[in-house]
């Protein structure tokens, strides 16, 4: 729906739909990074192998597999320049549009460091020595 609105040059309505579009991605990255941080610790309650494990081995030895997708927003910049190049096109300000996709982008790398913390902790190496 973005890419049609942004091939018949509607930016005003296009970059609407990318900014719902990316606030419910972040929110279901978040979320689903939060439950795997608390997922893991309810694991490690019970000595269970955590499945930030798997997202280390997976972090190691590349990113083919599908979920990885769930982390990346491809696509995201080459949308965002196409709809800032139309509104400059029209004659309209592009701040406040690029100033929320900026916002959103800070809050996915916030959770992502959040993420890195979890995996990178001293359990976690507890894990990956008790389990080998």
């Amino acid at each position: 729906n973005i890419r049609k609105l942004i091939e018949e040059k509607n930016c005003d309505q296009a970059s609407v739909e990318l900014l719902n579009t990316l606030a419910f991605c972040c929110t279901n990255i978040i979320t689903f990074r939060q439950l795997l941080i608390r997922y893991d610790a309810f694991r490690r309650t019970f000595d269970g192998m955590p499945l930030t494990e798997w997202f280390i081995q997976q972090s190691i030895f590349g990113r083919s597999h599908p979920v990885h997708a769930l982390f990346t927003l491809d696509g995201l910049k080459d949308m965002e320049n196409i709809i800032i190049g139309q509104m400059h096109e029209k004659g309209l300000s592009s701040t406040d549009f690029t100033s929320q996709i900026e916002q959103f982008l800070h809050l996915l790398e916030k959770t992502n460091r959040s993420m890195e913390k979890a995996v990178a902790g001293h359990l976690v190496w507890k894990d990956r020595i008790l389990m080998s």
